[in-house]
């Protein structure tokens, strides 16, 4: 059962998971971009999943406290910060230009 006296608490997680967020997609984003440049490139992908899966399930741990109420908005916070980087982050359409008929 949800208790009043942990609501101002619950107003913490959701920023909580939004900094999670920020660090999961932050440290994938910056991993992508060395995969060119580092000699190993598979155990640099590796290093950085098992790096950000660590740090991302133990936040969520404690952010929870126990209750799946916070576990939810914590989730919220990191889904909302995806959804973000996906939609500023997207590539730009090209027209498509067509050059049949042209010689």
């Amino acid at each position: 059962m949800l208790q009043y006296e942990s609501f101002p608490l619950m107003l913490l997680v959701l920023p909580g998971g939004m900094v999670l967020g920020g660090f999961y997609f932050g440290v994938l984003w910056y991993t992508v971009q060395r995969l060119p440049t580092v000699a190993r490139p598979a155990l640099w992908m590796i290093l950085s999943f098992v790096l950000r899966l660590g740090v991302v399930l133990i936040g969520f741990y404690l952010l929870s406290g126990g209750h799946w109420q916070n576990l939810l908005l914590a989730l919220l916070g990191f889904v909302m910060v995806r959804s973000v980087l996906v939609y500023r982050l997207k590539p730009k359409r090209k027209k498509f230009v067509s050059m049949i008929g042209k010689g």
